[in-house]
């Protein structure tokens, strides 16, 4: 009730509308001490009192009180020594300010007077508490603050008021970010937190999507406000993500998500590591597209001068539609509100691009004018090689178009399973369904591949990426190494979930070792391949 108590106290500038600011203000004041007060208005007050009624109720270190502290640190007071051990991060400095209750007429270190939720203390050494009755005798406690173990990868801390229990409704929260001995800067933001994900809703270990107050940089990402804490729960490697967005990164896509590992507290639970990725959304910073008025959308308005981005997944949002020769399910993620001009214009384009792919025996190279090629030629590159059996579906396949431009692929999204598996035999080259009765849909990719153009450009992609795409193994061996302290203890605390990966029942090296070896594999297969056409 306490904790809870002091999140409301916190979270008043919030609701008030002023939470824009970030929190170094707020844990500034109170480590100077400007908010300390003789007056005991955060709960405690003195009291006549006997020897015998004199001790602790509650001794802790709280989140919500102590800017670099992430999970709250709870004394055992049954005794008049406790320790208490700091886990999975390292806290350097040690001048806390601690929240306590009890009955005392006075409460002293080193003869200093003391208000729970105000007073600086210093617990590099142990301190020892006096807490005196009316006559002046008193009883004392000593507490110790221990460093524990810890990885030294970035830790975050999420702390609400309330359980967050659904992808639907944002719960406010008390949000920070100890770069630890990354390089990066610390954040600490009011911010919002909510479920993220469609399947991986039923897993144990969730995945959230994070809005901060106000637009920050993320160890060391360009700003914004919407960011993924990605779990990873059906990734034995916990890599797969990771890996395939460093492939992506490495090819001309416009944009991929850049990622970060860190561990996660949730209401002071360790979670576990996980991956923060940038959230796919329209933004100079991300998929830079003509922007569009949130509310309103102007009198007159041209549906070509607007910027789309595009989901192809059977999960449908609000504005929804199946493309009209190859039945493909799309969602018009951005703008975010669209009328009949805007959505009939999305879906007479996509209809102009299928007319001219399907409409005869061989394309009608007409279609390059509704296509950018390079971008879809990356794209392909870039799926191939991660084998995301997800995209034939297909499923969170994006897709942009600019005002007055092409239709481009990407970003690319999505490969913690089902990816990475080997085979000899490509997935969206010649791959075409007629039974629309069936789950599956194919992209254009098989109609692309008849086009001597496309195939000269994948051709000529892959001839300009190959020697960086040759040492992807070297990057899972880095990342491997970075990881593994947390990743042996995340695979301890939840396991992996059961999926098509193939690698469950391995250990986490040798599964390692076989995301490595899948990747040569299927390297080795399309370069044979793209050099013979």
């Amino acid at each position: 009730m306490k904790a809870a108590r002091l999140l409301i106290s916190l979270l008043t500038p919030l609701l008030l509308g002023s939470c824009s600011d970030s929190l170094f203000d707020m844990y500034e004041q109170r480590s100077s001490g400007s908010q300390q007060t003789q007056t005991g208005d955060t709960g405690w007050q003195p009291s006549d009192c006997s020897i015998d009624e004199v001790g602790f109720s509650s001794f802790a270190i709280m989140t919500t009180v102590n800017e670099k502290v992430l999970a709250d640190l709870k004394f055992d007071i049954s005794d008049a020594k406790d320790t208490c051990t700091v886990e999975h991060y390292l806290l350097e400095n040690k001048s806390l300010i601690p929240s306590w209750d009890g009955v005392a007429a006075k409460v002293t270190v080193d003869g200093v007077e003391q208000w729970p939720d105000s007073t600086l203390v210093n617990f590099a050494e142990p301190v020892t508490y006096r807490l005196y009755a009316s006559d002046g005798q008193f009883k004392e406690y000593e507490f110790v603050l221990e460093q524990g173990s810890y990885t030294g990868l970035p830790v975050a801390s999420m702390y609400t008021a309330t359980s967050v229990t659904s992808k639907e409704r944002w719960v406010t929260t008390l949000f920070k970010l100890s770069a630890q001995q990354s390089g990066y800067d610390d954040l600490a933001y009011f911010s919002e937190v909510k479920l993220r994900g469609n399947n991986s809703l039923k897993y144990k270990k969730k995945s959230y999507t994070l809005k901060l107050g106000e637009k920050g940089t993320v160890l060391g990402m360009n700003k914004h406000k919407k960011w993924c804490f990605v779990a990873n729960m059906p990734d034995r490697t916990l890599l797969r993500n990771r890996t395939a967005y460093e492939i992506g990164s490495r090819l001309a896509l416009a944009w991929t998500p850049s990622t970060r590992y860190c561990e996660l507290f949730v209401n002071n639970k360790y979670y576990g590591l996980y991956l923060i990725v940038e959230q796919i959304k329209v933004d100079k910073n991300r998929v830079n597209i003509t922007k569009s008025d949130e509310e309103t959308i102007p009198e007159g308005e041209d549906p070509a001068d607007v910027g789309y981005l595009f989901e192809m997944d059977t999960h449908q949002d609000d504005y929804f539609f199946c493309t009209a020769v190859r039945d493909i399910p799309v969602n018009v993620s951005y703008p975010e509100i669209m009328d009949s001009a805007r959505l009939e214009y999305v879906q007479s384009y996509f209809k102009k691009i299928e007319q001219c792919l399907y409409f005869k025996e061989t394309p009608d190279i007409a279609y390059r004018e509704y296509i950018d090629l390079g971008s879809y030629a990356d794209y392909w590159i870039a799926m191939e090689l991660a084998m995301c059996a997800e995209t034939a579906i297909p499923g969170s396949v994006f897709s942009y178009k600019d005002a007055g431009g092409k239709l481009c692929a990407g970003p690319i999204w999505d490969f913690d399973q089902n990816t990475f598996n080997g085979s000899s035999k490509f997935i969206l080259y010649d791959y075409e369904t007629t039974d629309f009765t069936q789950r599956n849909r194919s992209l254009w990719y098989s109609r692309l591949f008849r086009d001597e153009e496309f195939v000269r450009i994948v051709k000529a992609r892959w001839t300009a990426y190959r020697e960086t795409l040759l040492t992807i193994p070297d990057y899972i061996d880095a990342q491997a190494a970075y990881i593994a302290e947390s990743a042996l203890d995340n695979l301890e605390q939840w396991g992996t979930e059961s999926s098509s990966n193939n690698d469950t029942s391995l250990s986490w090296e040798d599964a390692v070792t076989m995301l490595k070896d899948k990747y040569m594999a299927r390297f080795e297969m399309m370069d044979k391949e793209i050099m013979s056409w």
